[in-house]
């Protein structure tokens, strides 16, 4: 059945194995999956078949035996086991909707993020481009901050960045328009 292997979640996996019969022929080839999260093999009766790795929660062990018959009735079988991996995967991160404001309004950044396979660890947010402006809770996925007040249409940008248990970020980022407060005409 080959040699055990070991490959991370999503890869292609490959089993092959080898059969003769010296004083016949082998009729039936049959692979079966003896433990772990059940896989779809491309074949069940060729000696080489292959399937995509499941995705995992931790490293998990899948095995597999191959059984050949030959024309007498006679059989012999060989197992092979293959290692799958955990890979982390990057959390889930939105900013929130883009957002069209009066300067001196009271803005809120209302970000969300999930991580599907572990826990958010840290957040930050940053500006990135416009007026500078004071974020009141820069380290926590909602803030807000005051709109600048200009005599010009203004855009402000900002990106939240989340960080897993295991390491991995992800981004994503909000526009604020800033509209200019309307001046009353002077006599």
């Amino acid at each position: 059945a080959g040699v055990d292997q070991q490959v991370a979640e999503g890869d292609p996996v490959f089993l092959s194995a080898s059969a003769s019969d010296v004083d016949g022929t082998i009729v039936t080839t049959t692979w079966s999956q003896l433990s772990g999260p059940l896989v779809a093999l491309s074949s069940e009766t060729s000696l080489d078949t292959d399937f995509v790795a499941p995705p995992v929660l931790a490293d998990t062990v899948l095995s597999f035996e191959v059984v050949v018959v030959d024309g007498d009735g006679d059989s012999s079988a060989d197992q092979v086991a293959v290692i799958v991996g955990d890979v982390n995967q990057a959390p889930l991160v939105a900013a929130g909707p883009d957002q069209v404001v009066t300067g001196g309004a009271l803005v809120t950044l209302s970000g969300q993020s999930a991580d599907a396979d572990g826990s958010i660890t840290s957040t930050i947010w940053s500006q990135l481009g416009g007026a500078t402006v004071s974020l009141s809770s820069p380290y926590a996925v909602g803030t807000s901050f005051v709109a600048p007040s200009s005599a010009t249409v203004e855009t402000l940008s900002f990106q939240l960045l989340c960080q897993d248990d295991g390491g991995a970020t992800s981004t994503d980022l909000v526009e604020v328009e800033v509209l200019p407060v309307n001046q009353p005409p002077v006599v």
